[in-house]
């Protein structure tokens, strides 16, 4: 048997416009990195945010990804990196990766986790229009019933 180094696929999210999930992520590759320095951790990133990531190549692979615009099924891109693990994948994954729920067909093979970050749009609702409230609850509960782990970072 032969051994093979762990890869894990760290999903960027946040950047300027959101700081504390780029800053989730950084955290999360550090811990990876001081537990387990022989883990290869990867950033992936679509072009919409991977301006807002460059730093952290220096310490991280950034893999940029096109998103579903591209004619490569996300499938395909995601198993030819051969992930371990893939993390987190949110209940928006359009802006960034082209992902829309359902997306267990496109991550066939592939271990992976949601996150909910907060429920902001429940508890501040003053601060949501109508609409991204129903869409907020729309796509956590697609994540919540899809998603064979999902991880809630806040009360």
């Amino acid at each position: 048997m032969s051994w093979r180094q762990e890869h894990i696929g760290l999903v960027a999210i946040g950047g300027a416009g959101w700081m504390g999930g780029a800053n989730y992520i950084r955290h999360l590759a550090a811990a990876i990195d001081s537990v387990s320095p022989e883990t290869k951790v990867s950033i992936l990133c679509g072009k919409p945010l991977a301006g807002d990531w460059c730093d952290v190549r220096p310490r991280i692979e950034v893999a940029v990804k096109p998103t579903l615009i591209s004619r490569e099924p996300v499938r395909r891109r995601l198993q030819r990196a051969e992930f371990d693990f893939l993390y987190p994948l949110t209940y928006d994954n359009e802006y960034n990766l082209g992902l829309r729920f359902p997306i267990g067909e496109k991550l066939v093979g592939t271990r992976w986790a949601g996150w909910v970050p907060d429920f902001q749009h429940r508890h501040l609702p003053e601060l949501f229009s109508d609409e991204e409230i129903q869409r907020r609850n729309v796509q956590i509960a697609a994540l919540a019933a899809e998603a064979p782990r999902v991880v809630f970072s806040s009360r």
